[in-house]
């Protein structure tokens, strides 16, 4: 999925660790803060870093509207 972050910005971004099943969210409009708007759900995805094990491997996402609290995404290339 190449959707980019300014085209969802309104919703969370639900993971999941593919190593130890840890799910974490983040909203996309605090993403949008630390990347630009031309960055894709995909590369997000890629770069996302599981605090649970620290592994880069994320299994899936999902969409969410609610206000689901932030865990932890590292954005650091």
């Amino acid at each position: 999925m190449n959707t980019k972050l300014s085209a969802v910005s309104d919703k969370n971004m639900d993971l999941t660790c593919s190593a130890c099943g840890h799910e974490f969210s983040y909203k996309i409009a605090d993403l949008m803060l630390t990347t630009s708007d031309d960055t894709t759900t995909h590369e997000v995805r890629q770069r996302a870093v599981c605090r649970s094990c620290g592994v880069r491997e994320m299994e899936s996402i999902s969409w969410c509207r609610c206000a689901c609290t932030a865990l932890y995404v590292s954005l650091s290339a």
